[in-house]
């Protein structure tokens, strides 16, 4: 995750879906847990989510990389904050190759 947002984490899951948590203190206590902030069920998926990759924060916004089994395409998630994710992107590939990981090169960013 990026340090404009804390503590993030994401699951990738069979049924096409990810989930998005984000690292909490209880009151009182300061023990550390996680809450699920958000659930991305990708419209493209075929199936299980293969791989996910946060992007580099750009501009106060996340990013997220979806790849599905499956797919010919990666999908590309934003937010402003972590509980409002929503489509910006689909880079699809050409012919008959399709996608099972994903990451990210800061240098374009």
């Amino acid at each position: 995750g990026s340090v404009d947002f804390g503590s993030v984490l994401a699951s990738a899951s069979r049924d096409g879906s990810v989930c998005i948590y984000e690292e909490c203190s209880a009151i009182g206590t300061g023990r550390k847990f996680w809450r699920q902030r958000h659930k991305i069920i990708d419209a493209g998926s075929k199936g299980c989510v293969l791989d996910i990759s946060f992007g580099p924060a750009r501009s106060g916004e996340l990013r997220l990389a979806i790849c599905t089994r499956g797919s010919n395409a990666v999908r590309i998630y934003k937010a402003s904050n972590i509980t409002q994710w929503s489509l910006n992107g689909k880079y699809v590939f050409d012919g008959t190759d399709t996608c099972s990981s994903v990451s990210w090169c800061p240098s374009v960013f």
